[in-house]
């Protein structure tokens, strides 16, 4: 898995911030979900000009990050939900690809023998 240096951050501060936010941020890489492309998109789609497409998902972001403290006020669950969140997407992908790994290489066929 190739994960580019912006998705080690938020793995970091999924892990180590208590972060659900950037844990979910992570959890969409790993899962292939383009959530922030999807967001550029939107915001280009729009006719916002080249660095607010850039700056507004960071804002949103660190903004979202900022209000779980009150959205979800015990730290613990927090750190619960961010972990479930991390550890729970990596297996899914590596489950996800080890099943489409299967199905992609069938068995092979014995040759029949002559009666």
């Amino acid at each position: 898995m190739r994960l580019n240096p912006i998705s080690w951050v938020w793995l970091w501060r999924g892990l180590q911030g208590r972060s659900v936010t950037f844990a979910m941020l992570f959890a969409c890489v790993v899962l292939g979900v383009p959530l922030v492309r999807s967001l550029h998109h939107s915001l280009s789609a729009l006719g916002l000009p080249w660095l607010a497409v850039l700056l507004v998902p960071f804002v949103l972001f660190r903004w979202l990050s900022d209000q779980e403290a009150r959205w979800i006020p015990d730290e613990r669950k927090r750190h619960v939900i961010a972990l479930s969140l991390i550890f729970g997407s990596t297996a899914l992908s590596v489950l996800a690809t080890r099943l489409t790994t299967r199905r992609s290489h069938p068995a092979p066929i014995e040759a029949a023998s002559p009666p």
